[in-house]
């Protein structure tokens, strides 16, 4: 599945393109740097890119991100 959203990614062109190669970058080194990860990339894939990458440190982080147990019993 991930190999789908990245070769779809790249087919966009653009910034989409640097962002599935920083996504690369990042799965192959979940340490690295923002600064490495994030230095050429425009403010938006960079904001996108570390949230991801706060995410697979601690997954806790995307928490509010998350829809609530209570919002599936809503109607």
């Amino acid at each position: 599945m991930r190999a789908e959203y990245q070769r779809q990614m790249r087919a966009a062109g653009g910034d989409w393109g640097q962002l599935a190669d920083a996504l690369d970058r990042l799965l192959a080194n979940p340490q690295i740097s923002e600064d490495d990860l994030c230095d050429e990339l425009p403010f938006v894939s960079a904001t996108i890119l570390m949230a991801i990458q706060a995410g697979l440190r601690d997954p806790a982080t995307l928490a509010d991100l998350l829809p609530s147990p209570d919002a599936a019993e809503t109607p």
